[in-house]
Parts: structure tokens; sequence; C-alpha cells
């Protein structure tokens, strides 16, 4: 259907001579509009300039619209993937008439909307014929630059990679001048001719090309589905390759050797046995916070690439890039996507054949002679989480043994270590034995304080909840405003209150107490005994089992910087201490048993 509609809409397109949007302008939007820089006015400017029904637009959409050409990844997805009108208005074709002949320009989107909005001052058949000509020269230069390179030796992958570092690093000049960068990676494919294959998922994957998943958070790129039962996954840095200039990170797009001469004929016997060659690895930073750092991702998209060529088999990557992400490791987002989406749907992925390779074990200093501490367990913990073994460099590719840790494990399987926790299974929930809920029926305010995922919220949901508490959560309500209006409406209707949040100040918890107060209402306050560690701990591993974005570090650094522990005196009538006690299902324990990251 999708293909039936490129090529309708590309014919409509030549027909009246309709303005082709760039790939310079895709480029942006999916880096800038997605991430909530630009409004929605801008997602229909996108649509107006190459709509087929202009009468239709111009009675939905201001005039002015008509010069701007912005096209964002809702446009692709709704049109590729869903084939569904946008919100009903336009038909999805109006979007392929937009991408179904893209071209590649050095000129920052910017730039180009100002350029539209000046030439639309001249007659529009010269401006398509000037543009068409531009644009049909710069496709001729970037196809000589994206000449496939030799497959048969290192020495000239790396010569060219030499050569294409200094071109990259003339174009960063060129970039700097423009505020903007131009990426030879992202919706490129080096013949020039994108393959669509409809994978085991719910989606279509072109192959040799680039594609980003859930906004910047991830990027992949498939060389061909996965159609072997094994897969072998590598972290990169420091496992496959390392930085040739002895930086801790890499200068540029050739600053890598292989971690060892081994590496490639590894690489090639693993191959040879059946398992699919993989590369997942985390890329902090080049998407962080939905800020799409271009020159990044072009020196590590081509790093992998050319490892492709060096290895000449198929190979497949995939990339988590926001140092926050849901999609880094230790999470298996990326693992469940390659198993459940990347498919040929031939095959079946039996994890108990599969490995992973990394170096961030968690492994201590010293723990071979001279050697420094792992930076985390990022590694150890993806293979854990996604249910494969695992396998440092060195016991992989120097078959030296593997590293065993200093553990203890309980008799219901639960691992205590230097990175995880100690954590107690029984005892008493609140310090000395007092009463969660009062023996006698009362309107109460009831305050948590506690360090983020220190169980708070389990224990409101378990304890006071049930009992009819109306919780008041700023995670739910979003803002201090929307806690405070909730709290004085449940306290109004004679109803007790819980303040499920960190409320580490005394700031923090004198409105809730002052509401309580007028009205004659007794005040109990419950601090979690929850270590640092613990609760850091249980960030993690309610990522994992929640999909709950875990708390970046800040989070408890800034806890910590304003907690004034709770007093009697603030007006409290009642002080208790609550005790983690863990109470986990037999089936997440392995879950829980996986290391945080740092």
């Amino acid at each position: 259907m999708a293909l039936k509609i490129v090529e309708e809409a590309h014919d409509l397109m030549k027909k009246e001579q309709k303005k082709t949007l760039t790939a310079r302008n895709i480029q942006y939007a999916c880096r800038i509009a997605i991430n909530g820089q630009l409004g929605m006015h801008s997602i229909v400017q996108g649509m107006y300039a190459v709509s087929q029904e202009e009468e239709e637009d111009k009675r939905m959409f201001p005039e002015d619209i008509q010069t701007v050409m912005t096209i964002t990844p809702v446009h692709i997805k709704l049109a590729l993937s869903l084939d569904e009108e946008l919100f009903g208005l336009l038909p999805s074709s109006t979007v392929i008439a937009g991408v179904g002949n893209l071209r590649f320009v050095d000129q920052p989107v910017n730039d180009l909307n100002e350029q539209e909005k000046q030439e639309d001052q001249k007659e529009e058949e010269d401006y398509d014929d000037e543009e068409e000509d531009e644009e049909e020269e710069e496709e001729e230069e970037e196809n000589k630059n994206f000449q496939p390179q030799s497959k048969n030796n290192s020495n000239n992958i790396n010569n060219n990679n030499n050569n294409n570092n200094n071109n990259n690093n003339n174009n960063n000049n060129n970039n700097n001048n423009n505020n903007s960068g131009n990426n030879n990676n992202i919706y490129n494919n080096n013949n020039n001719n994108n393959v669509i294959f409809k994978c085991n998922g719910p989606t279509e994957h072109p192959l040799k090309v680039w594609c980003q998943q859930e906004f910047d958070e991830c990027y992949f790129y498939l060389e061909e589905p996965i159609s072997r039962s094994k897969i072998a996954a590598f972290d990169m840095d420091d496992t496959l390759i390392r930085t040739k200039s002895g930086a801790k990170f890499a200068q540029s797009q050739s600053d890598w050797l292989f971690w060892d001469d081994k590496v490639p004929s590894k690489i090639a016997e693993y191959y040879r046995l059946g398992y699919q060659i993989v590369i997942v690895t985390n890329q902090g930073g080049i998407g962080i916070h939905g800020k799409h750092d271009h020159t990044k991702f072009s020196q590590v998209s081509g790093k992998i690439q050319d490892l492709f060529r060096i290895w000449n088999m198929p190979c497949i990557a995939i990339m988590a890039c926001d140092v926050d992400g849901l999609w880094r490791k230790p999470s298996k987002l990326m693992w469940n996507f390659l198993v459940e989406e990347c498919t040929d749907g031939s095959v079946s992925i039996n994890s108990k054949d599969c490995i992973y390779v990394g170096d961030a074990a968690g492994r201590p200093d010293n723990w071979k002679s001279g050697k420094k501490k792992n930076f985390a367990s990022s590694d150890l913990g993806f293979a854990l989480s996604s249910g494969i073994a695992f396998k440092t460099p060195e016991e992989f590719f120097l078959d030296e043994p593997p590293f065993v840790f200093d553990q203890t494990v309980g008799a219901n399987g639960i691992i205590s270590s230097d990175k995880i926790p100690k954590v107690a299974t029984t005892g008493d929930i609140i310090q000395g034995g007092a009463n969660i809920i009062p023996p006698f029926q009362r309107q109460e305010l009831v305050i948590m304080v506690g360090l983020p995922a220190s169980g708070k919220s389990t224990f409101t949901e378990t304890h006071f909840v049930p009992a009819g508490y109306s919780r008041v959560n700023r995670d739910t309500l979003k803002t201090k405003e929307a806690c405070y209006k909730a709290c004085q409406f449940a306290l109004d209707q004679g109803k007790s209150v819980v303040i499920d949040n960190t409320n580490p100040s005394k700031e923090d918890r004198k409105v809730f107490i002052d509401m309580a107060k007028k009205l004659g209402i007794p005040i109990r306050c419950f601090r979690m005994n929850t270590p640092l560690d613990l609760a850091q701990h249980l960030n993690y591993f309610r990522e994992r089992k929640q999909g709950v974005k875990h708390v970046p570090n800040i989070g408890y650094n800034m806890f910590n910087k304003y907690l004034q522990e709770p007093q009697l005196n603030e007006g409290i009538d009642e002080i208790n201490h609550v005790n983690f006690i863990l109470n986990i299902n037999p089936n997440d324990v392995s879950d829980w048993n996986i290391p945080k990251p740092k």
C-alpha cells in the first residue's frame, strides 16, 4: 500500500510541479520538531507545502504558512507505516509526496526557510527550476562521496577513514559557520536504493539506513533482517575497538583500532558458526534530552559502518543515545526490539544460545593486576536483564578465565554484593511496631518523607489507599499547585489524605500542615529509612519492571541537599520510621539481581 502511494504521489508531484522536500528538512525536523521545540503550527506548515488539496488547506490553516517547508517524523510514520490520514484532514499520500524524491543539501534548514521566503517573491517557475538544478548537482556530489569502500583489508579502510575524516573536518568547519551539520548517514543508503522489509513485528524497516526509534533515544541499522536463531552481540567501545589516539573518547570517526588483533577473526568465526553479529552500544550525548548532536552521530554511525565493511558480512547495530533514556543498557529494550522487530519471520531467537560481550561488568580496582575498576556494570546488567550469557572481552577474545564476583546468595535467590545492596525480607515495617492505620476512625493528614524510589508509593498504595485515603502525588498531578488543590479538596470533603511526595524540607511540608491545622486535623509523618544505595537499586528495578524512567542522580543529590528531618515542632503530631522490607515475586528475582549501572 505504501509503495503504491509513493508512486501515485510522485507522479502527482511531477504533474503539478510541486516543491520537493529535501532530506535536510526531514533530518532537521526529526531532531527538533518532535522534541517540542516547534509547535503544531510547524507541523501543518510542512503538510501545506506538498498538499494536494490547496483550496481546502487555505480554509483550515493561515495563509502565511505557505512559505515554510517542514516535515516531522509524525508525518512519515503516519504515511509510511500506518497509511492513515493526519487527524482525518489530509490524505497520507500528501506526506509521501514530500518524501518520495529525497535530495541532500548542505545548507541548514533555517537558512533554507529564509531562502524560500525571499525567493517566493520571484516567479514560482523560476524558483522551481533553480532549486531543482541546485539539488541535482548536490546529489551528484553526494553520490561521489558515498562510493563503497574496499571490503578486503583493514588498511584500505583505515586509509579511507583518514580521508573521510579530513572531509568530515572540512564539513564540520562549514557546519560551524552555518550553525548546522550535514549528516551523511541518516536516511542514507550508499546504493541509493532503500529496501523496505516486512519484519516479524508490526512495522516495516528499511535496510542499510539509520533509523530512529523512540525519537532520539535509539537508532538502529540493519544490513539484513535477522534470519539466524543465535545472536552474538557486542558492546563497541573498549570491547570491539579502542581509540587510536589513546584518548578516553574518540576524537574522530577514524580514531580507532581493534581492541585486540584477534577481534576480526573471532567475529568471523562466530558468523561461520551461525550467529547473527550485532553491535549494541550506549552512546550518551547523541540525543541527550532531545538535543541531537549531529557531528557525534555522524562519527559513531560512520565508525560502525566502517567496521561492517571490514568484516564483510551482513551485520546489525543498535545504539541508545540519551544519557538518561529508557533504552540505555542495562535496560533490555534494545534486545527486545531486536528479537521482536528485526527478524525476517522465519526464525525464533533462542536466548539460551545467544551471548553478549562487554567490558562494563562492574569489576573492582585491580580485578587484574594494574587494571582500574570498570566505570559501570551496564553490560553485565544488559545480559542479565535480557536473559542471555555474558562474557567480558578478555574472556571472549583472549580466552582468559571469567571474573568471579564476591557475592552471597540468600535462600530466596536474592544476591548481595558490592553492586547489589543487602535488603531485608522479614521484620517490622514500622520501627518500634507502631500502627500504620489508627485503630479508631478519624480524619487525618499523612505526609511521606523519603528518597526517590525508596518505597513511598508502594507503602502508600499498600496501606493507605485501601483504607480510603486520598493519595496526592506530584508525579501524577505534575505541579505543586495541583497537589495543594487536591489536598485541600479532599480535606474539605472529610477524607483522610496521604501526601506521597519526597517532601524533604520544612517548606515542602508546611503548606499541607497549615491546611490540616486550620481544620483541626491531626498530622502524622512517615519517614522512609531506605538507604541511598538501596533506593538507587530500586530506582533501576522499578524502571525494568514498570517501564518508569529512572530518576537521575541529580534527584538524589537535590533531596539530600534540601533535607530537613521532620520534627514535631513543625506541627506534626507523630513521626514514624518505615523500614524497607522486600516482598518480591519469585519470577522477579532475576531482575532484582541485576546491579545498577554505576
